[in-house]
């Protein structure tokens, strides 16, 4: 198979894939939230977002320099795998151990620790699943990695809505996930034997130390954008309490909802960025203005058609317990266009092998996030939450136009503006071609 006929292939693969993903996740979050009510959907997501602090360094940043890595030297996948595998067995293992430390340190609930510990034991057996995943696109074969994402979300949409029929509540629905895990960890290793890997997995100490040296900016990364995401939940409950997390949580799902746009978009032309950053810099900047043009022209369709529908979306979805979160969302979803800009931008710069000032200004984020929500949550409650998104969203953007004007040469202001029919033409003719 040509290069052209895979991209296209692994492209509509993982459309299709996120497609089903995300409205299977949008649909049982309703369910959960409905269910559930406010406090105790605080809480569910409480223990996400507290075990998603330690998900990163658990992963050790490996995921993507295993791809690359095998990519270059297929030969050497069972040792890559092996090694891999032991590597984020042992960090899980001593992130499980830290949560349970913390968790036995601070005042919470049994029943928020006992969710913890739950997402703790999916997060080691996810690491170990991710070792053998990572074999699927290094191959090309992101299609596979789509059908096995579409399972995963299909089985936990089941078995969620399962157990809630049978009366299941809390603790009962979070087991779903380490069970999933489990199951998808049994799916990787059957096809992967069967159809990737030819003899026994190995571990390499002279390897563990290449991984780890080069692992690093991959896992910060990562950690950054994983601590932004989630520490205004974190701050939310200890400041207000569980139930107020759930409500700010019911807005934000919006914001998860639509951010495959910009990934969808950016996996078609980072390709392209890559391609002409060197020799072609006015079609480089060319196709910058075209896709920051269509992204801005949805991100504020989007927001305009959420922010007048909110009072109707709300109480239809979840119920008049969830109020409240109205006025969230209203705020709240305004950081689809700054987000999804951050999004390209970021790729600019990753295309030009300028990595780590995204890296850096993701670090930043979080200390302005901090920062707003230490004083804007004990006075505006959630919607102090939700302006300090949106304020940190803008700071870390004018920092990525900064340096992609002063590293690059594009003046990014300058260029973006509402999307024209000649840039959906130039776009889908120059993504297809290829």
């Amino acid at each position: 198979m040509d290069t052209e006929t895979r991209f296209i292939r692994n492209t509509l693969s993982l459309l299709s894939s996120q497609a089903v993903i995300k409205a299977l996740s949008f649909v049982l979050g309703i369910f959960v939230a409905r269910y559930l009510g406010a406090t105790d959907y605080g809480k569910y997501n409480f223990g996400l977002a507290f075990i998603g602090f330690f998900s990163p360094v658990a992963g050790l940043g490996l995921s993507l320099l295993m791809i690359r890595e095998v990519a270059k030297k297929k030969e050497d996948r069972e040792v890559y795998v092996g090694t891999t595998l032991l590597l984020r067995v042992v960090a899980s293992v001593v992130m499980f151990g830290v949560a349970f430390a913390i968790t036995s340190f601070i005042s919470l609930p049994v029943d928020t620790k006992i969710i913890i510990y739950l997402f703790g034991l999916a997060m080691i057996i996810e690491n170990v699943s991710s070792s053998y995943g990572c074999i699927y696109p290094a191959f090309e074969r992101l299609d596979i990695t789509a059908i096995v994402q579409a399972i995963e979300r299909i089985l936990s949409f089941a078995l969620i809505l399962s157990f809630l029929f049978i009366g299941y509540r809390l603790i009962g629905i979070s087991t779903v996930r380490p069970i999933t895990a489990l199951f998808i960890l049994g799916i990787n290793i059957l096809i992967c034997n069967k159809i990737f890997i030819k003899n026994r997995i190995k571990f390499t100490l002279q390897l563990s130390k290449f991984l780890l040296k080069e692992s690093w900016p991959f896992m910060v990364d990562f950690l950054f954008v994983t601590l932004y995401l989630y520490i205004d939940i974190v701050m939310l409950q200890s400041m207000k309490g569980a139930s107020f997390v759930g409500l700010y949580s019911v807005a934000t799902m919006f914001i998860f909802v639509f951010l495959p746009i910009p990934g969808s978009f950016i996996s078609s032309i980072y390709p392209v960025f890559s391609r002409t950053f060197l020799n072609e810099r006015e079609e480089f900047c060319l196709y910058f203005e075209k896709v920051a043009k269509i992204l801005v022209t949805i991100a504020i369709l989007l927001s305009i058609i959420i922010t007048i529908f909110a009072y109707k979306i709300i109480p239809i979805l979840y119920g008049k317990e969830y109020l409240s979160s109205i006025r969230v969302l209203q705020i709240v979803i305004w950081t689809l266009p700054f987000i999804f800009l951050s999004t390209l931008s970021r790729s600019v710069l990753q295309s030009a092998a300028l990595q780590r000032i995204p890296m850096w200004i993701a670090g930043g984020n979080i200390a302005v996030n901090i920062i707003l929500n230490y004083f804007l949550i004990p006075k505006f409650g959630m919607e102090g939450a939700a302006s300090a998104t949106i304020i940190t969203e803008i700071a870390g953007l004018i920092l990525l136009f900064y340096f992609i004007k002063k590293r690059i040469g594009i003046e990014p202001i300058k260029i973006i503006g509402v999307v024209s029919k000649s840039d959906l033409l130039f776009l889908k003719k120059e993504i297809f071609k290829r």
